[in-house]
C-alpha cells in the first residue's frame, strides 16, 4: 500500500568521486525508526522556481521510500512510503 507522507526526515549520505559522481543514501530514520537503504532505484534533479531540488526512490527491502531533498533549505522530506502491497 501506498502512503502519502510530507514528513521532514533525517538522513545519513555519502558522496562519492569515483570512478563517478553520485550521491548514496546509507540510512534514514523516520517517526523514530532507522532503516538501512540497500537500493537507490532513481535519482534525478529538477528545478522548482530558483530551488534545485533532488528526488530520490530507496527501498530498504522491506519498505519503499520516495524522497526530496531540497538544496534551499537543505530539508530532506519523505513524500511516500510503500509496503510492496
Amino acid at each position: 500500500m501506498i502512503e502519502t507522507i510530507q514528513e521532514k526526515i533525517e538522513v545519513i549520505t555519502r558522496f562519492r568521486l569515483m570512478p563517478k559522481p553520485e550521491t548514496e543514501i546509507y540510512k534514514l530514520r523516520w517517526r523514530g525508526k532507522e532503516y538501512v537503504i540497500t537500493e537507490i532505484a532513481y535519482h534525478h534533479k529538477v528545478w522548482e522556481g530558483r530551488t534545485r531540488i533532488h528526488k530520490f526512490a530507496v527501498s530498504t527491502g522491506s519498505f519503499d521510500f520516495r524522497l526530496t531533498y531540497d538544496t534551499e533549505n537543505l530539508f530532506w522530506i519523505v513524500e511516500e512510503v510503500s509496503d510492496g502491497f
